[in-house]
């Protein structure tokens, strides 16, 4: 929202490249901070606060240095009361409500191809490094990340509708990966994987993002934005705890495996769909 009232008229594309580049950029960062202070530094869960508590006061300072536009006056100057605190939602309009729906589609499923890998990345390490510990883990997560931040400025000039499409095609080919791999074991396939899922999480967010500033109207975005990023909050969870209750009944392979033909058979078939909406053609 910040960016919007600062940046010039009619750069919405520049500033959901921002935005989505730096949502994955600063989760990727975190794990790597994270990590080295895990493995290095003393009393890592006290210090472990310090960069993102130093970040915070920094982020408080510039909020109150922000200039609004003219058109904010009214609510820059509006009473605060209990209902402004209150979590709000919003979906788009009848006519946007099905190119909503699928750009939902691609924070979710770009923070579940992320969230499945990063909780099996310890695993495939554990047999392709001989390296253990806080910075091995966090790193591994964070590369996947900053991965997906690198994409979003190679595909920040790319069409909405073909890096959506691109996006969620490789989060199938992600998923396809990962579920050869219980079979095959190999540390290429593993990385093939990996890679896919950066490509996936960093095009899925850019067009997402995207979608959501051209479908908002200035009194629509907050509520837009907030349902966009907890769709994909949902998908970083959901899949998650549902594979994890199937890999306590039948087993790891079984549970990424269901898992997998699940995301390949939906992310796919919503990533044509996604792609020859009318919606996402406009320039």
């Amino acid at each position: 929202m910040g960016l919007v009232q600062i940046s010039r008229d009619g750069a919405s594309q520049r500033i959901s490249m921002i935005t989505s580049f730096l949502l994955a950029f600063g989760f990727g960062l975190g794990p790597i901070i994270g990590g080295i202070i895990g493995q290095w530094l003393p009393h890592p869960l006290t210090v472990t606060y310090v960069p993102s508590l130093i970040l915070g006061v920094l982020a408080v300072y510039a909020l109150m240095r922000v200039q609004l536009k003219s058109h904010a006056d009214e609510l820059a100057t509006a009473s605060l009361g209990w209902r402004t605190f209150v979590p709000r939602l919003a979906w788009a309009s009848r006519r946007d409500s099905l190119a909503f729906m699928l750009t939902c589609a691609c924070p979710f499923f770009a923070f579940g191809v992320f969230g499945i890998y990063a909780s099996l990345a310890p695993l495939f390490l554990e047999k392709m490094l001989p390296w253990h510990g806080p910075v091995v883990s966090g790193t591994s997560i964070g590369v996947i990340l900053l991965a997906s931040a690198m994409t979003q400025l190679a595909c920040a000039r790319m069409s909405v509708r073909w890096c959506g499409l691109l996006g969620l095609l490789a989060v199938v080919l992600s998923n396809a990966m990962l579920v050869f791999n219980f079979k095959l074991g190999s540390p290429a396939v593993f990385v093939v994987g990996v890679c896919a899922a950066a490509a996936g999480h960093g095009m899925c967010l850019l067009a997402g993002i995207s979608m959501v500033n051209r479908i908002a109207t200035p009194v629509e975005r907050s509520g837009l934005i907030s349902t966009y990023l907890v769709c994909g909050y949902v998908g970083s969870i959901v899949p998650l705890i549902a594979a994890g209750w199937i890999a306590d009944h039948y087993g790891l392979p079984v549970a990424i495996t269901l898992l997998g033909l699940c995301v390949i058979a939906i992310a796919a078939s919503l990533a044509v769909w996604f792609f020859q909406h009318p919606r996402m053609r406009e320039a």
